[in-house]
């Protein structure tokens, strides 16, 4: 946003200016930084504001900026995000789309002038405050995860929303005024171990507070036994819970509730790591790891170097050559008799979304009629992408529904069975012999999951099981750093963390980076397989099944 200022406003405006630019400049990196073109007596000065980290997503850190500035002068209502170029090659922006800031105006306006001063005007000690997902782009984190553990605060607890954490402090408010009455200890309690006595109390005799949020606050009593994961049980015989247990005593614990998508069992697990370009939204390494049992049946790294012309089509051949390797091992075994399940993991949700659209946008971009083309978009849906994703594409929903495409088999022409012989058997299958030879034939390409493997999703995300299945005593959140040193014991793989990786990518370091993504995938591996042996330990040790947890299977693998 740029904007002339007359010559009267000199003095206001750079007062103004001077005060703007120390407030943004320790946050230049995160928000705006601001500098004027011209200062001189009797001339316009033009002020800019640049959002130095250029993002879809910075919008509202636009309209802050520009609410101050709209304080001092008369700002117009519009602004616009000057996103880099995808293509390196040429030094201009993308597309420029302006939009208006007007309608967000009043909630920055009142965020800045009435509940900023009153934040401000506090000691620091009377600032509520609460440490989670939302920090982890802040340059003081660590001090407020340490503040955190060290006060024993509710944000001790990982994965806790703000909301969340109004709820749980709100029953600690009313243990407070439950216990007026009694006599009060000298010694500070922190909110972790008023959670606990809300569970626990020192009388064992007594009936625990949350019995009594159960019988008058029943909706709160529902809210908090899903952000602990206690259940009725617990209550009644004086157990705080996994989560609350976990943070107190610095320990993994199992959770131990049913978990509907992480496979107890698959006979061939593939890892994938892929990272991407902040700047640009586009993947630039991807790293597949296929192992059954501890053989790796496939192992590639792809990283975007200059000479890659399409680096997004290169990935999408090296997934399509997965998956054909995959289908060829299974029709081995299906000539002895066997049947192998398959199961994909990533380990956080945004690399699903990335390597799932990098397929979409391919359906998509390809030319119609390119039988090839169709034949790899086809077989990467149908085995990655989850039914609701694919009506993004063009390819035609009964291709990817196999329950539905081989009940009505008989319908089809022998034409039309021989276009999905090819489709799903590739341009070297047979397509020879009567309609009933095309049926069976058809029916070995596509393969119909069993009824306890259809919940599971396509790609597993790792991140997403863990939060489901295991309390990890991280104050705030946790990423694959701490998941590793928590739950594996090995230092046989390091540890790069996805800044570090764009950093040798922007360093042109491509070796460097598909060292590290292969590191990466490696870890990504060994926590997997901690996650089912610690609900294993688990079962053994309270008599149960694995299955009752990870109640499903791996499907039978097939491109559905």
């Amino acid at each position: 946003m740029s904007k002339t200022i007359k010559p009267s406003h000199q003095i206001q405006v750079g007062f103004y200016w001077i005060a703007i630019h120390e407030l943004f400049w320790v946050y230049r990196k995160q928000i705006v930084d601001i500098f004027r073109s011209h200062f001189e007596i009797n001339e316009n000065i033009d002020f800019c504001v640049i959002d130095s980290r250029s993002s879809k997503t910075y919008q509202d850190k636009f309209e802050n900026s520009t609410k101050i500035i709209h304080f001092i002068v008369e700002a117009d209502p519009s602004g616009e995000i000057w996103m880099p170029n995808t293509n390196e090659q040429l030094d201009i922006p993308s597309q420029n789309e302006i939009f208006s800031i007007s309608m967000i105006l009043p909630v920055v306006e009142d965020f800045l002038f009435r509940q900023l001063p009153g934040i401000v005007s506090k000691k620091e000690s009377d600032i509520p405050w609460h440490f989670n997902q939302l920090c982890e782009d802040c340059e003081y984190r660590e001090g407020c995860r340490k503040n955190a553990i060290n006060q024993k605060k509710i944000s001790a607890i990982p994965n806790i929303s703000f909301n969340d954490a109004i709820a749980l402090r709100h029953v600690i408010q009313l243990q407070r005024q439950e216990s007026l009455n009694q006599p009060c200890s000298e010694e500070k309690v922190t909110e972790i171990e008023e959670l606990y006595q809300a569970f626990v109390p020192s009388d064992k005799k007594s009936k625990p507070f949350i019995s009594h949020i159960k019988e008058k606050y029943p909706s709160i009593y529902g809210r908090v036994r899903r952000i602990l994961k206690v259940n009725d049980s617990n209550t009644q015989i004086n157990q705080e819970g996994p989560v609350l247990r976990s943070v107190r005593n610095q320990i993994v614990e199992v959770i131990g509730q049913k978990c509907l998508t992480f496979p107890r069992t698959a006979d061939i697990n593939v890892y994938l790591t892929a990272q991407s370009d902040p700047e640009h939204d586009r993947l630039f390494a991807l790293s597949i790891l296929a192992l059954s049992s501890d053989t790796i049946i496939f192992n590639a790294t792809r990283v975007a170097t200059p000479d890659l012309s399409n680096f997004d089509g290169d990935v999408h051949t090296l997934l399509f050559n997965l998956i054909r390797k995959l289908l060829r091992i299974i029709e081995e075994q299906a000539d002895r008799g066997e049947k192998l399940s398959v199961q994909f993991y990533v380990f956080s949700q945004s690399e699903k979304e990335n390597i799932l659209q990098l397929i979409i946008d391919h359906a998509c971009g390809s030319v119609c009629g390119d039988s090839d083309e169709d034949d790899r978009d086809a077989l990467c849906i149908g085995t990655l992408v989850d039914h609701t994703d694919a009506l993004l594409t063009t390819i035609q929903p009964d291709l990817l529904g196999s329950g539905s495409l081989l009940g009505n088999y008989s319908k089809f022409r022998k034409q039309k069975l021989i276009e999905f012989v090819r489709l799903f058997g590739g341009p070297d299958a047979d397509i020879s012999g009567t309609k009933v030879e095309l049926m069976q034939r058809l029916q070995k390409f596509i393969k119909v999951p069993d009824a306890t493997g259809w919940k599971l999703p396509k790609i597993v995300v790792i991140h997403a099981v863990i939060k489901e299945t295991l309390a990890l005593p991280v104050a705030g959140f946790y990423g694959l750093q701490e998941c590793k040193e928590l739950l594996t014991n090995d230092n046989e793989f390091g540890y790069v963390e996805s800044e570090e990786i764009y950093s040798q990518y922007k360093k042109r370091d491509f070796d460097a980076v598909k060292c590290s993504v292969e590191e990466r995938n490696r870890v990504v591996k060994n926590i997997s397989e901690a996650i089912r042996n610690l609900i294993g330990n688990y079962c053994v040790q309270n008599g149960k099944k694995i299955g009752d947890i990870l109640v499903n299977k791996s499907p039978e693998f097939g491109a559905v």
